[in-house]
């Protein structure tokens, strides 16, 4: 059980950093974007 929600915080800190990087390459991409325009 301690084992399990061990692996399910790690897996959600992962998911988290996975999303802010994505967030992240889709506000500098819109930035190219509007430059572009």
């Amino acid at each position: 059980m301690y084992k399990n929600s061990f692996f399910h915080k790690k897996n959600q800190t992962t998911a988290i950093q996975i999303l802010g990087l994505f967030i992240n390459i889709n506000l500098k991409d819109r930035k190219i974007f509007k430059k572009m325009k």
